[in-house]
């Protein structure tokens, strides 16, 4: 058994080397995030709206032009084009924008929060963790809040 990400999980069970067992699709149990030292998000605070930025245009780019992002995207992957728009089925990947109506959105039921409260739980469960964490404190939407006005 093993855990892997897009593109390798598609490209093993099409070459029959594998099945899926457990996709967090329709879900937000397996987030990719940034992560930052308090004292660079401080001092580098242009250089991540900046990075934030590029995000929001690279997402407009594949809105407006999904045929040339997906073969930009696909070359970087070292894949063929049309192995990844079936790829792309099984993730869902959050604009900058998106972050502050689901990601960062109490309410909407794939936000992070709920998330990260559930994987702190579990750690907690099995002993990976001492005490239970308090999620409002690992995040700072403030960054895709700037890129989403």
């Amino acid at each position: 058994m093993a855990v892997t990400f897009e593109a390798w999980l598609s490209t093993a069970v099409g070459e029959g080397e594998g099945e899926v067992v457990f996709s967090s699709a329709g879900t937000n149990l397996i987030a990719g995030g940034l992560v930052g030292k308090a004292e660079v998000i401080e001092t580098r605070r242009e250089d991540l709206e900046a990075y934030f930025r590029a995000l929001e245009k690279g997402f407009a780019y594949y809105e407006s032009n999904p045929e040339e992002a997906i073969e930009i995207v696909a070359s970087k992957l070292n894949i063929a084009t049309e192995e990844l728009p079936p790829m792309l089925d099984t993730v869902r990947l959050f604009s900058p924008s998106e972050h502050q109506s689901v990601v960062f959105n109490p309410e909407d039921s794939l936000n992070i929060m709920e998330s990260i409260d559930f994987a702190a739980e579990v750690g907690k469960e099995m002993g990976v963790v001492d005490e239970s964490v308090d999620s409002s404190t690992l995040f700072d939407a403030s960054f895709t809040k700037e890129v989403a006005q």
